[in-house]
């Protein structure tokens, strides 16, 4: 073990590697077809992941146990893929009429930059919110609107710098 082993660069390797299973989802899920009965399980276990992630954030809001936060905004809880793994195969197997406009412009382009936005929002996530860098925090916020406008910034700059990457020709190649 010599000095080279000691590096601490900031970021953790868990910020890549926890990931992988998001990934092999990614790949498994769009490329294989599903029976309406295991679509229905999914759909139901999804429904209670995402009640469990909810009632998990009102509870630790009602116990003011503002020690576990970092949990319950945490993307390895056991609820959060088994919510978006339901909520995926939902959007993929269910027929979406969207009229023309201004939504679906935003949608279609929010899509064709999906990847970018995955691979790049831990940047924004680490770079905002954690307290080795800027540690914005919504201490007296309440979990149920704080996720969502966390949320909402990152989704808006991941895809900003999605989009930079995309007019940067050495860069787009990249994503």
């Amino acid at each position: 073990a010599g000095p080279a082993l000691d590096l601490n660069i900031g970021i953790e390797i868990n910020s890549f590697t926890g990931y992988v299973g998001y990934f092999v989802l990614g790949y498994y899920f769009p490329s294989n077809t599903f029976t309406s009965g295991q679509l229905n399980r999914a759909y139901v276990l999804s429904i209670l992941a995402f009640i469990s992630s909810i009632a998990g954030i009102i509870l630790l809001q009602y116990f003011h146990n503002r020690g576990f936060n970092d949990i319950v905004e945490s993307d390895f809880t056991p609820d959060i893929p088994v919510a978006i793994a339901g909520l995926f195969l939902f959007a993929k197997n269910n027929y979406w009429s969207v009229k023309s406009g201004w939504w679906q412009n935003t949608l279609s382009r929010t899509s064709k930059e999906s990847y970018g936005i995955y691979i790049v929002h831990v940047l924004f996530v680490r770079l905002l919110f954690d307290k080795m860098y800027l540690g914005f925090r919504f201490d007296e916020g309440s979990l149920l609107w704080v996720i969502p406008v966390k949320a909402v910034i990152v989704l808006i700059l991941s895809f900003g710098l999605t989009r930079l990457m995309r007019v940067v020709p050495v860069l787009r190649r990249t994503i």
